[in-house]
């Protein structure tokens, strides 16, 4: 008998017109910590939110943030082993079971493997995404059980958090048009800046009274490592090109980390008001809090009549373009739709005495092969590594 699957609610669900059926996740890093260290495997996740309260999905990002830095960490000390892996997958152990062994995840373990094995690279991402073209009857049984189980680098999984990141990005867009906010997309920007956010205003919003000039959207949560590599990468860029922001990391945060004066840092609480005059976001350590006003005058600021967006030094180039509203797209309906019904799914545990030899249905029918995005070779270099001679072109 397969594994049950077990539905994890997709952000969908948690609209504005609806209570919060989850615990808000604003953290302290100790916190964060101990909560992830309990998530030792995707099976538990399940269990875990029935005890805790907090989100399945949510849970599920705790888990790929540890499995992947952990992965990143590790790397190369498993591919200095591959040759004994080599070894002994052909001595009989199959490849799950030397992941296990080796306790790195399942699909990067096989791709080392049979790397070293001199099978080109182009050819094992192709077996990933379709184990119905592997001629080997035994290498295309391990490799389904490697699909079935490793949850972070199978396509299933690297389409779970892309759309996860297009579902964040189209939410965003939502809450603005609804309010009549103007304001330019990542891809109105693209080519004009060296940094770009996902929204840039026309005109700035004022929350917890600070001017809020652009806005980013992270469909993940915000721990401290996470924090500090986008402050690196984006939002201390994004400070210096078009002053003071919001980041929105849509399942939590760790509220003890130190940000920078003049970027915000807020959960998906801040786009879950209909009223704008009730804003929770803070700029540094400490909870979030709330700030009373009265109503017509927040709204008013919230819509941002307090003075323009001010021009920087590479911001001549757009000042003529008309801001516009933009809709959500279909893409953006898409992605909400594999979040939905397809890529936030958590599998319970195997049935005891023996684990799920199925990848299952859906609810409207067969499983569809995942040919949409090719998993990353490494979790950070994204597989930039020149073939060897003997591999493919």
């Amino acid at each position: 008998m397969p594994g049950s699957r077990v539905k994890v609610p997709a952000q969908a669900d948690h609209h504005p017109a609806s209570a919060r059926r989850y615990r808000r996740a604003l953290l302290q890093q100790s916190e964060y910590e101990a909560l992830q260290s309990r998530i030792d495997h995707w099976r538990s996740i399940e269990r875990i939110s029935a005890e805790t309260g907090y989100d399945p999905e949510m849970l599920l990002i705790l888990y790929t943030q540890r499995v992947t830095r952990a992965a990143t960490k590790r790397f190369y000390k498993v591919k200095s082993q591959a040759r004994q892996l080599v070894t002994a997958w052909k001595g009989g152990e199959s490849l799950l079971q030397i992941a296990q062994r080796v306790d790195f995840p399942p699909i990067l373990t096989a791709y080392q493997l049979l790397m070293e094995d001199r099978v080109p690279r182009k050819r094992f991402w192709a077996y990933i995404r379709d184990p119905a073209t592997i001629p080997d009857r035994r290498l295309r049984k391990e490799v389904e059980e490697l699909l079935e189980e490793d949850l972070i680098y199978s396509p299933e999984g690297t389409d779970i958090q892309h759309a996860r990141g297009k579902v964040g990005e189209g939410r965003l867009n939502e809450w603005l048009d609804r309010h009549g906010i103007s304001y330019l997309t990542e891809n109105d920007l693209r080519g004009e800046h060296t940094k770009t956010p996902d929204v840039l205003l026309h005109e700035p919003l004022v929350v917890d009274n600070l001017e809020i000039h652009w806005i980013e959207s992270k469909a993940n949560f915000g721990d401290r490592v996470e924090i500090r590599r986008n402050l690196t990468k984006q939002l201390a860029p994004y400070l210096s090109l078009f002053g003071s922001g919001l980041v929105i990391y849509w399942f939590g945060y760790v509220y003890d980390q130190p940000l920078p004066e003049g970027i915000l840092i807020s959960d998906e609480t801040l786009l879950l008001q209909d009223d704008l005059h009730s804003l929770v976001s803070h700029p540094v350590g400490g909870p979030p809090r709330r700030t009373p006003a009265k109503e017509d005058d927040n709204h008013r600021a919230l819509r941002g009549r307090t003075r323009p967006l001010p021009r920087h030094r590479d911001s001549d180039r757009h000042a003529h373009r008309t801001p516009h509203r933009t809709r959500a797209t279909p893409t953006h309906e898409v992605a909400e739709t594999k979040v939905a019904h397809a890529t936030t799914r958590v599998r319970s545990a195997a049935p005891k005495g023996g684990r799920a030899t199925s990848r299952g249905k859906h609810a409207g029918g067969p499983a569809k092969k995942a040919t949409t995005r090719k998993p990353s070779v490494h979790p950070v270099s994204r597989g930039r590594r020149k073939p060897r001679k003997d591999e493919d072109a």
